[in-house]
């Protein structure tokens, strides 16, 4: 049987789980081949669309297999939270944001880049939303940066959004969306 760690809510059997006391825990949602966080889910171990191999969860600290519309830690267990290239694959963005902002502690920050729109890695397979700056800034309720990042063609001189990156800040218990 699982227990919840008193510190910090989460599963205790994972493995190393708090190596040091003071280490602020980081949760990685959908890491791919590059865990970076003390905490690191996935949905699939097995390659897909965008990985080109498997991977091995008994090599990767503290490894849970979960959907991350459903993340199976309390209330306010990470003091950081990254979220790469996610956001587009799921089924309904406001339950992957709200359980991002459910289990970020507060004083807490989530890091979630994503493809723009009109970039050309948008169209991959595998994407169910497109998103621009404006669907956070309708959607978000919570205070964040925002920063596009470009690449620009060889054979044009026109400037085309890549990839959105954006930091929220969990500064206040408040309902993320309405």
């Amino acid at each position: 049987m699982r227990k919840l760690c008193n510190n910090c809510n989460g599963l205790q059997n994972l493995k190393n789980h708090h190596k040091k006391r003071h280490e602020p825990l980081i949760l990685d949602v959908g890491y791919g081949d590059k865990p970076r966080g003390n905490v690191n889910c996935d949905l699939f171990i097995k390659k897909t669309v965008h990985r080109t191999s498997s991977i091995n969860p008994k090599k990767i600290d503290n490894f849970v297999l979960c959907d991350s519309q459903y993340l199976p830690f309390k209330l306010n267990c990470f003091k950081e939270i990254i979220c790469s290239h996610v956001i587009e694959h799921i089924k309904d963005p406001y339950k992957l944001l709200d359980e991002l902002m459910r289990t970020c502690k507060h004083n807490g920050t989530v890091y979630l880049s994503l493809p723009h729109r009109f970039s050309y890695g948008a169209k991959n397979k595998g994407h169910i939303h497109f998103f621009t700056r404006r669907w956070f800034e309708k959607n978000l309720k919570y205070p964040f940066d925002i920063k596009i990042t470009t690449w620009t063609p060889l054979k044009f001189l026109l400037f085309f959004p890549n990839e959105i990156k954006i930091k929220i800040y969990k500064k206040e218990a408040i309902e993320c969306f309405l």
